[in-house]
């Protein structure tokens, strides 16, 4: 084979293998023009909500429009997989859901089926696929919590089955936190708590940030807030693990919840891997130096902080934006510039918090008056975003994918539990990036012969050995084993 043809053949490999090989974090160019969709808004400026790929393909923004000497305009703009308008959807891919209101918009999910949910103040609406309202849903095509003034819906929460969660405030006397629970066609479901819905205090209360909720693989829950007691107060975040059917899981944290005081820093967003462990970003503005300060903090799946996690328990300098399937997470550390304008900044880590370099992120456009990320169900990076003014006169509403390989082994499946004290005189704990709970256990002397074995109940697990004598042991927990020191 002459050497022209080798070069040939090598070169039509290369395109071959060109999509597949592609670096993690540059533009996906089979999406719209150059990994990026845009539609020009004219001289406005634009808020974005949220983002949401469905199962199909389908992507929807929600945002709001601040024409000049015009009332404000809420919307959903639709795309197909490929970045194209949708033009089944609405008024040619573009829906008014919203006029001059004042009433908040957000929260955006494309259902299997290509439906769509969003929230709209304490309502939430679900559209069939050409954006009518679907009346077949809740109470002629919306959920309504609020029955009246005394009741503030803050978020809503979609379940991998279907079920629908939403959240808020009993403006009572003693001000109280509520979920409440709905099967996917927007009915009650009054097997969850109370006739539906359970209520926790809130205590203390001046500020309220709202968090979304969380979901475990075992089917708990984690709801999240940050609050202030009095103006002068340290930020309270607070977590609470809640049960499948509403009620506080006692066995989590301290009776339930755990409360951080951290720096100041109010809790931005909770992330959860799939061994229960779950990541906390915390964020504050320095109005002296003119920048965000943000940290994100690690804990195993009994509420205990982990401080093996990054540098002595801290990741110094970003903000979660989502866990991917092979439990690596992506976060974003940009900070705006004197004008507000920001440039997307992104990186990628291993569960343990270290850097993977193998994500270079490529962002491709100019600066955007703000941005919200999320993954496509394929595991690529979706952003949507809008010109920032000084951009302009015309904005832009953009769409952009981004590479990202989200397979591969689960990296939390390889973290062995960690004992200690190791050695002890009497009482072991043991923590683990993994759930323990309803595992079985077994110790043996070196001669093999059984001490002692059982069920770990609870996730927070001590071993109190005080009664064997000393030596050493170990501690097999499924195909796991560990050597114990008894002194």
């Amino acid at each position: 084979m002459n050497r022209v043809l080798k070069k040939l053949l090598l070169f039509k490999l290369l395109l071959i293998l060109l999509p597949v090989l592609a670096q993690d974090g540059s533009p996906f160019l089979d999406f719209g023009n150059q990994g990026l969709a845009l539609k020009n808004f004219g001289e406005t400026s634009l808020v974005i909500s949220s983002v949401s790929q469905g199962a199909s393909g389908r992507i929807a923004v929600l945002a709001t429009e601040y024409p000049i000497l015009i009332a404000t305009i809420g919307f959903i703009q639709v795309y197909n997989e490929d970045g194209s308008t949708d033009t089944s959807f609405g008024d040619n891919g573009y829906l008014i859901i919203a006029n001059d209101t004042g009433t908040p918009i957000n929260n955006i999910s494309v259902l299997d089926d290509n439906t769509i949910l969003y929230q709209y103040g304490d309502t939430v609406i679900k559209l069939l696929p050409n954006g009518d309202r679907d009346l077949s849903f809740g109470d002629n095509g919306s959920i309504n919590n609020n029955n009246g003034s005394s009741i503030s819906v803050l978020n809503y929460a979609l379940h991998e089955d279907g079920s629908i969660y939403t959240s808020g405030i009993i403006y009572s006397t003693n001000r109280d936190y509520f979920l409440k629970k709905y099967t996917s066609n927007g009915l009650v479901d009054t097997t969850f708590g109370d006739q539906g819905r359970a209520v926790f205090p809130l205590n203390p209360f001046l500020n309220f940030y709202k968090k979304p909720i969380k979901f475990l693989d075992n089917g708990t829950i984690l709801i999240n807030y940050s609050t202030k007691e009095n103006t002068n107060s340290d930020i309270l975040n607070k977590v609470v693990r809640i049960s499948q059917n509403g009620q506080v899981d006692t066995s989590f944290g301290n009776n339930g919840s755990i409360e951080i005081y951290f720096q100041g820093l109010r809790n931005t967003a909770i992330h959860v891997f799939n061994t229960g462990s779950f990541l906390l970003s915390f964020v504050s503005y320095d109005t002296e130096n003119d920048l965000f300060i943000r940290k994100i903090l690690k804990f195993i799946p009994n509420g205990t902080q982990d401080v093996n996690f990054a540098d002595n328990g801290i990741l110094d300098g970003y903000s979660v934006a989502f866990i991917q399937e092979n439990q690596r997470f992506i976060t974003t550390s940009e900070t705006p510039d004197w004008e507000g304008g920001v440039t997307p900044f992104l990186r990628r880590h291993f569960s343990n918090g270290a850097f993977d370099a193998s994500f270079v992120f490529q962002y491709n456009y100019s600066e955007l008056s703000g941005y919200i990320i999320s993954p496509t169900p394929n595991g690529k990076i979706l952003l949507a975003g809008s010109d920032i003014w000084y951009n302009g006169p015309e904005i832009n509403l953009l769409v952009a994918q981004y590479n990202n390989s989200p397979l591969g082994i689960d990296e939390n499946k390889n973290n062995p539990p960690i004992i200690f004290p190791n050695p002890s005189k009497d009482v072991f704990s043991i923590i683990c990036d993994c759930d323990l709970q309803n595992k079985r256990y077994t110790i043996t002397d070196i001669s093999g012969k059984i001490i002692k074995q059982g069920l770990f109940i609870h996730s927070k697990i001590t071993l109190n050995l005080s009664e064997i004598q000393k030596g050493a042991y170990f501690l097999a927990i499924e195909d796991t084993t560990l050597k114990l020191l008894k002194i």
